[in-house]
């Protein structure tokens, strides 16, 4: 059709266009207009890939013409111009698209080109079609077009497209997996997101697979914290193999409310108390905190909380339904509690921040923390929440602080203690607070005054680290402190609960603490010099005791105060059946018995223990008189020499110091050589053996400090003769002490042969314990045969019995085999 017949189509009678026609153009000219504003190709079209424009106008998104949801179309363009929408595509693949176009039928076009080259066109009034067609491997250039020729316009003038999907055989991974932080016990879930054809998915932990997880989602039903670790997922096909980014899975074991103590007792004020000291009828409180200005708190066995002292900043004001308390933790001006549920509620001055800016939401709180003007919570996942005054950082926890366990707030900084022993700080630094030692110290509680700059780290051997600055004492922790189990900071010095439920405290302004004050439970410090402590039942307590070795020993307990009480005794932390009375008595003392003696004391819901009394038990043969007689050939023999003593004529043994000597005596059996040792014992020994009457004659035979070469015990070699008495003492070098295994061990001897029967014989052997020795005969000494063979008791005397005589001219000899 020429260009003049093409223009009578568009003309009316009167040489105007059409009414058509010019909404055509309308509607052309609005939808141009549209393609100014930023165009999000990827979401119209439904796909994943990266889309550039261009051509005399760009492609635009718009919602009238779609085929799902919305589309994208052509730009709004004139005679010989053209709009092109393409993107870049890594094959092999399978390309599908929607299109449609309203045009000038035969002379504008839509196109799809690939690689520069038209594949397949459209024109004139043409509704949604559907085009695949499979793409082949390297890099391609996907472009539609919309081109015009010279002149005229028919319908809409444009091309549309939707729906573009480009889906490769290859392993693709579309969506990484996310990491994750979650409670041990809940459902582990990790997934990937993939395209390519016969895909195969295997998911690791560290280098290892995980057994059964060859899906894109990865499922742990009861994840346990074993499940901990950076994880990823093999993607793969028979085209290629992809690995996704590493991600780190932390489960962590919750860490557990703590519950109302059940143990309770009295609350005892130390030091001045102007504004009145806590109730006398008060017996079942089981916690105590410490405010400024002699104020404090005590928690009850019921979950509510009494308080006494200066009632002003609101300290009183506490909350009518806070009745269920496990935690109480004392600031400045204000007191917090952590309730059974894992909430806080926190009163006092009313204009601070501390209990009006609790984070919302705040749950699952295991500890809390109260400091001069800030406060924190632990989480039960290890997690730090902090808030209130935050002039030095101190509420600024450090990114990824985690797997805490203990915190504690200062006048300017805050402590945690993480599970692996490590301690972080953060706040304010001016004397040194913040300077936490490096690396693992092994604590498991940290502890801060609110009004001081000292910080301290209790250990998991009950031993504590300071540091920062405990104003007027010359140390932040006395030397040998050890057994703690509890820290209270003051201002100026600080109290430690230890695990005898005594105290201790250093620096400057302590109060006087009574030397009977004892059964501590909880401790509280705060300024003025006035402490706080929990006591249970006043006891005395049973006290140390000496007893010889199979002598009998009693300790006894007295508690004070009204009530019927119950009794259990514990030695060395373990109990004692049926040792249920106030009267402990032992009888036939043995060595293994030595140690330390406790007892609960026990009345309605109160519980004390007294303090460790010690029983050291003499051995029978401490004494040269009383010394152990050692029958037979020899032996082996166990003692302990922990609470021997020296007599007062008693040789220093090779003229060292011992101490700490014990006794044995034995008479040889047979004329020969015999070897003593101390080898196994536990300690540094010296080793003696004498002849004589008593201590005053003694005539050294032979002595040795390190002869075995083996854990500095000793070793003796030395002729005896048969009938001879020696007295062999066994003692530690330099005072040395423990437990003695002392060897006594004859060479081989024929103590006596005897005609038992007409042609029977029986030898009697002096010979080394343990060893196997053979009876051998001959008749002419050249050729010997085996009679008997047997193993040495552990007197080191053999009997051979029932030997054949078989010539009156046999001969026999015994050798060590």
């Amino acid at each position: 059709m020429s260009t003049a017949q093409r223009s009578i189509i568009w003309r009316t009678p009167h040489s105007h266009f059409s009414v058509l026609a010019l909404l055509f153009l309308l509607a052309a000219t609005l939808i141009t207009s549209f393609s100014l504003h930023a165009q999000n190709y990827s979401d119209a079209l439904e796909d994943i890939l990266t889309w550039t424009s261009g051509g005399t106008a760009p492609w635009y998104v718009q919602g009238s013409y779609f085929h799902k949801d919305s589309a994208v179309s052509s730009g709004g363009i004139g005679d010989n111009q053209e709009s092109w929408l393409e993107t870049i595509v890594e094959g092999p693949g399978n390309l599908a698209f929607w299109w449609k176009v309203s045009s000038e039928g035969s002379y504008d076009f839509l196109s799809f080109l690939l690689d520069a080259k038209v594949v397949d066109s459209i024109s004139g009034e043409v509704d949604w079609q559907e085009r695949t067609m499979p793409i082949s491997s390297g890099t391609h250039t996907f472009r539609w077009r919309y081109t015009k020729d010279k002149a005229f316009t028919t319908g809409m003038d444009h091309g549309f497209l939707d729906q573009v999907r480009f889906v490769t055989p290859a392993a693709v991974i579309t969506e990484q997996p996310v990491g994750t932080h979650q409670k041990q016990g809940t459902l582990l879930r990790l997934s990937v997101g993939t395209t390519g054809d016969n895909l195969k998915y295997q998911w690791r932990r560290g280098d290892l697979a995980v057994i059964g997880a060859t899906d894109a989602v990865l499922l742990i039903t009861n994840a346990l914290a074993t499940h901990s670790g950076r994880y990823d997922v093999v993607v793969k096909n028979s085209y290629n193999s992809v690995t996704s980014q590493p991600v780190s899975v932390d489960i962590y074991i919750p860490l557990p409310m703590p519950s109302r103590p059940t143990l309770m007792g009295t609350v005892v004020a130390l030091g001045p108390t102007p504004y009145g000291g806590p109730p006398a009828d008060m017996t079942n409180a089981v916690s105590v905190v410490r405010s400024v200005n002699y104020m404090g708190a005590a928690l009850k066995s019921d979950g509510t909380v009494v308080p006494w002292g200066w009632s002003g900043n609101c300290l009183f004001c506490i909350p009518g339904d806070l009745t269920n308390a496990v935690a109480l933790s004392a600031g400045y001006d204000y007191i917090m509690a952590l309730r059974d549920n894992g909430t806080i509620t926190v009163w006092g001055q009313p204009s601070s921040c501390q209990a009006g800016c609790i984070p919302p939401g705040l749950s699952n709180v295991v500890a809390i923390a109260a400091g001069y003007y800030h406060c924190l919570a632990l989480r039960d996942d290890g997690t730090v929440v902090a808030w209130g005054g935050n002039q030095w950082g101190q509420v600024s926890v450090p990114n990824g602080l985690n797997d805490t366990v203990s915190i504690a707030a200062g006048f300017g900084h805050s402590l945690a203690a993480r599970r692996d022993g490590t301690v972080v700080s953060w706040g304010l630094d001016d004397s040194g607070q913040v300077s936490a030692p490096h690396g693992q110290v092994g604590a498991i509680a940290v502890a801060a005054s609110f009004q001081g700059h000292a910080s301290f780290a209790l250990k998991r051997d009950g031993t504590v680290l300071g540091w920062g600055s405990l104003d007027g004492s010359p140390t932040l922790v006395p030397s040998g402190l050890q057994g703690i189990v509890r820290l209270a900071p003051g201002v100026n010095y600080c109290v430690a609960q230890k695990l005898d439920g005594t105290i201790v405290a250093w620096g400057a302004g302590i109060p006087p603490i009574p030397p009977s004050l004892n059964n501590i439970l909880n401790i509280a410090a705060s300024d003025g010099g006035s402490s706080l402590a929990v006591v249970t039942i006043p006891l005395t307590n049973p006290n140390d005791l000496v007893s010889a070795e199979g002598s009998p020993a009693s300790f006894t307990v007295v508690p004070q105060g009204p009530g019927q009480f119950s009794f259990q005794w514990y030695f060395n932390g373990i109990l004692i059946p049926r040792a249920t009375n106030s009267l402990l008595t032992l009888n036939n003392l043995k060595l293994e018995q030595a140690g330390t003696y406790t007892v609960a004391v026990l009345t309605d819901q109160r519980r004390a223990v007294s303090r460790p009394a010690k029983l050291t038990v003499t051995p029978k043969n401490d004494s040269f008189t009383s010394a152990t007689v050692i029958t037979g050939g020899g032996g082996i023999y166990h003692n302990s020499n922990s609470s021997a003593n020296s007599e007062p004529e008693e040789p220093n043994h090779l003229g060292a110091y011992g101490g700490h000597s014990i006794w044995y005596q034995w008479t040889a059996p047979a004329t020969g050589t015999v070897t003593i040792d101390t080898i196994g014992s536990t300690f540094d020994t010296v080793l003696a053996a004498y002849i004589g009457d008593s201590l005053s004659s003694l005539e050294a035979v032979a002595a040795d400090d390190d002869g075995a070469n083996f854990n500095h015990n000793s070793l003796l070699t030395f002729p005896c003769t048969a009938g001879i008495t020696y007295h062999i003492a066994v003692d530690g070098f330099s005072g040395a002490s423990g437990g003695v295994q002392l060897t006594i061990n004859p060479l081989l001897e024929i103590i006596a042969q005897t005609l038992t029967a007409p042609g029977s014989l029986e030898m009697k052997v002096f010979t080394p314990i343990g060893q196997r020795v053979i009876l051998e005969s001959t008749s002419d000494f050249r050729t010997w045969v085996p009679v008997r063979t047997n193993t040495s008791p552990a007197n080191g005397i053999l009997v051979l019995g029932g030997v054949p005589l078989l010539k009156s001219s046999e001969f026999y000899r015994t050798r060590l085999q």
